[in-house]
């Protein structure tokens, strides 16, 4: 997201407060225990916790007030520079997306706008959030033509093609799967040591002989198919027309990225159901891509932000590879679940070898 100096830098133009006060404000916000401390907060104590482990529960109870208490010296200092530093984080992406589709920031302004403002509503209220948001609409042009901001986003694009250009689906897999493993602090994650030289076959192995007895395997693969889900759509720039319509995040994910059954999802599932039923990845391809424009039309197209063929049939071949280099790795493991191994039959064309 933005550095403190872009945040610093609009919050003393657009708004005037004090580069003493927006500093101390971008500092509190992201530099504390929770990350965007006010769109996020730490959770309540479970009922549970507070009859078995109530140190536990009066010490999540204690971080929550302190991180309230937080917030009121924030607001207390400048309401306008906290709303700022949270509008100009949900803002930057969606602005990112512009420079990569290279449609125009003006005709797209409108409703990036009104997308940061949702997002902002479900987050906040109060006379002071109230008031923040009516200056924000109205200097809205101001803010998106900032030259910091701009040349801000120039750099973070120029960041993402350099991502893009260097990652491939294992790598990026891979990292996501030594933070996993390496997570401390909670009990839904594991601790272990893992070299920086180790790749994704030898990690994937790790997570699967792990997790089967922590997690089910079709919990590993959820996992992975999420991440590859993410990436496709990422990397095809797909996700980045979605990013220029009004819909918030929350819709955005759901619709477009999700592939779990448990909570609702949309293209991501369907990508994936595609590459599970079809007998090649030529069929898998063509269903994929037919999906992609069905949602394509439903959500992106009535706000002008209709991808072209190109992007589809990239997000597609993207989507396939993910899932063959998820599939490969689980489906030979010497127990692995027979829904596997159905699965990567049905994607290559015979079964996984053995150790």
């Amino acid at each position: 997201m933005p550095s403190w100096d872009v945040h610093t830098a609009l919050s003393k133009r657009v708004f005037g407060v004090s580069e003493t006060v927006s500093k101390e404000i971008n500092r509190l916000v992201d530099g504390e225990d929770i990350h965007d401390l006010g769109r996020r907060l730490p959770g309540e104590p479970r009922l549970l916790e507070k009859f078995l482990d109530p140190e536990l529960a009066a010490e999540r109870l204690s971080r929550l007030k302190r991180a309230e208490m937080r917030i009121q010296l924030m607001l207390s200092k400048s309401a306008d520079a906290f709303y700022l530093h949270h509008a100009l984080d949900l803002l930057a992406p969606r602005l990112i997306a512009v420079r990569a589709t290279d449609l125009p920031l003006k005709e797209h302004a409108h409703n990036i706008c009104e997308a940061v403002c949702n997002e902002l509503d479900l987050a906040f209220g109060g006379d002071k959030f109230a008031s923040f948001l009516k200056e924000f609409r109205a200097r809205f042009d101001q803010i998106v033509g900032d030259k910091d901001l701009t040349s801000w986003v120039e750099e973070a694009y120029r960041r993402r093609l350099d991502f893009e250009s260097s990652t491939s689906i294992e790598s990026y897999l891979a990292d996501h799967a030594k933070e996993i493993l390496r997570k401390p602090g909670s009990k839904d994650f594991l601790h272990i040591t893992i070299s920086p030289a180790t790749g994704y076959g030898e990690l994937i192995t790790i997570m699967s002989s792990i997790m089967s007895g922590w997690k089910s395997p079709e919990w590993t693969y959820s996992f992975f198919m999420n991440l590859v889900s993410r990436f496709s759509s990422r990397k095809s720039h797909l996700i980045d027309y979605a990013l220029i319509t009004p819909f918030t995040w929350n819709i955005i994910s759901e619709e477009f990225i999700r592939v779990t059954k448990r909570r609702a999802a949309g293209l991501g599932r369907d990508a994936l159901r595609a590459c599970e039923d079809s007998r090649s990845r030529e069929e898998a391809c063509l269903m994929i891509v037919e999906h992609a424009k069905s949602y394509a039309g439903i959500y992106l197209k009535r706000y002008g932000a209709d991808p072209p063929q190109s992007c589809l049939e990239e997000y597609a071949n993207l989507f396939i590879t993910g899932y063959g280099a998820v599939v490969s790795k689980l489906g030979d493991q010497e127990n692995s679940d027979k829904y596997m191994r159905k699965m990567f039959r049905l994607f290559t064309g015979r079964l996984p070898d053995t150790p």
